[in-house]
């Protein structure tokens, strides 16, 4: 007579088997907390940048993927992850789960994505794949869903094959109906709650938007206490940490752009010690990661210098800024490969400083507003066409103005400026000839120092940040404005 198998799997295989299910049950339960999807592609960001090649373009691809639908992509892992830990409980296909579960617990390990802890920034998995995938192995090996499973409420008769098949097909409809309602779910559930996490209240971050993976990029900014040295990523409907420490030193008041020729965002200057360090002189590129880019002739060190990116002439423009002790600096800048040039170009603004500089779609200009020299704040609006810069005289203008902020409207191609005074913000529109006054029942109520870039999907712009009065308070509020005005994001 042929020996029972089930019987045959010692007991501890079998204890084993259960409080794995139950640990994996747990690890999915986690899975499914509303923040997940706010640190997903970021941990596999982050283990992209110190992973070697071929892996770091992997993990970067897959992290570019889920970055355009996170709730997709944690609702599918999530339910996954629910669908393997019933079936380790019953016993459940456990063989072929077990076997398919290998590779999963192999990505794990390095991706680092795993659950076990609460998701926040730093409470990943990264290294609990391996002894997952040890234990996978050896349940699989010992065959230990044979004993105490839902097979064993079927009898082992030939004559009731079709019950158990029956019984299979059932059990994978459910998983297929699971994944689907998960996915929904988890997509539900973003849609519900923007997100749990922001960036700290400072101003005069560096705010770009970023067309390779569809998001903002925001970096630095400083407070009455510290400078930061965070990045964050905006996707539409929430913040999500990408890295702490990982490029810039905490700084504040750099000057940034996204240039399409390298397909990164570019950042030069700022200053530490809550902008009254140092003025820097050094050149940083983004492109999912930061890195400190090696370039010749650069310009001195400087905070609050014009920044702008000329598509027509594939040219990435500096003007003006300040130094340390707070002197306007004069100069317009171009970045060519890997070297910066002093353009000799006149008539141009002159020796000023925090002026706000984006490229005007209707014009085919890049147009720069504002600033402050010697004698004071300025109320110039200035265009350039390629070689030359050319004062405009508009019939209406913001007034003078200083530390505002100016970026591309991509819902119609306008150029947006929001100027803080105390509290008189107003919101102006660049209309190709002329600046025209937009109303909003609402405003940001920031005097300076916010950052503003095109919002994710041609939704809009997007504004982070700012002084809340002269220096001695600081936002962390994301607003939005769209036809309808300001609105204020969660």
């Amino acid at each position: 007579m042929e020996p029972d198998r089930r019987r045959m799997v010692p007991a501890w295989m079998v204890g084993t088997r259960l409080a794995f299910g139950l640990l994996l049950l747990a690890d999915a339960v986690l899975e499914w907390q509303p923040g997940t999807y706010q640190v997903f592609d970021s941990i596999i960001y982050s283990n992209a940048s110190v992973s070697p090649e071929p892996l770091r373009g992997l993990l970067v691809t897959v992290a570019q993927l889920v970055s355009h639908q996170p709730a997709v992509a944690n609702g599918v892992v999530a339910a996954m992850e629910t669908i393997l830990a019933v079936s380790v409980l019953l016993g459940l296909w456990t063989g072929a789960t077990l076997l398919l579960s290998l590779p999963w617990f192999l990505g794990i390990w390095i991706i680092g994505q795993g659950a076990g802890l609460p998701f926040a920034q730093g409470t990943t998995d990264l290294n609990s794949g391996i002894p997952y995938l040890l234990v996978a192995t050896l349940l699989w090996f010992g065959r230990s869903w044979e004993r105490l499973s839902i097979w064993e409420w079927v009898h082992a008769d030939i004559t009731l094959l079709p019950t158990r098949y029956r019984s299979a097909a059932l059990a994978s409809g459910l998983a297929l109906v699971a994944l689907g309602l998960g996915t929904w779910g988890s997509v539900a559930a973003v849609e519900r709650s923007p997100g749990v996490a922001s960036p700290p209240a400072v101003g005069g971050a560096a705010l770009v938007f970023d067309p390779q993976i569809g998001a903002d990029v925001l970096f630095g900014g400083c407070n009455s206490l510290t400078c930061s040295n965070q990045t964050w990523l905006w996707f539409g409907h929430y913040w999500r940490l990408q890295s702490i420490g990982q490029g810039p030193p905490a700084l504040g008041y750099a000057s940034s752009v996204y240039d399409p020729r390298l397909s990164r965002v570019v950042l030069f200057g700022g200053a530490g010690a809550q902008g009254l360090g140092a003025a820097l002189d050094r050149t940083w590129e983004w492109g999912q990661r930061w890195r400190q880019a090696t370039t010749t002739n650069a310009p001195s060190g400087r905070r609050f210098a014009a920044m702008g990116y000329d598509p027509l002439t594939h040219q990435l423009l500096l003007v003006g800024g300040d130094d340390a002790a707070g002197k306007p600096l004069a100069g317009t800048w171009v970045l060519s490969g890997r070297s910066w040039r002093r353009l000799t170009v006149g008539p141009y603004p002159g020796a000023i400083t925090a002026a706000a500089m984006a490229w005007d779609a209707r014009s085919r200009t890049l147009l720069l507003y504002g600033g402050s020299d010697e004698a004071g704040r300025l109320g110039g609006t200035w265009s350039w066409d390629g070689s030359q810069w050319t004062q405009l005289h508009p019939s209406r203008s913001p007034g003078p103005l200083a530390y505002e902020a100016m970026t591309s409207d991509p819902f119609n191609g306008t150029v947006l400026l929001y100027a803080g005074a105390g509290e008189k913000q107003s919101t102006w529109t660049w209309t190709g000839t002329d600046w025209k006054p937009m109303a909003s029942a609402t405003s940001p109520a920031v005097y300076s120092f916010e950052a503003m870039a095109p919002a994710p999907d041609g939704r809009g712009v997007l504004l982070f940040g700012g002084a809340t009065s002269r220096g001695s308070g600081f936002s962390a509020q994301t607003w939005l404005w769209s036809p309808a005005g300001w609105s204020r994001l969660s």
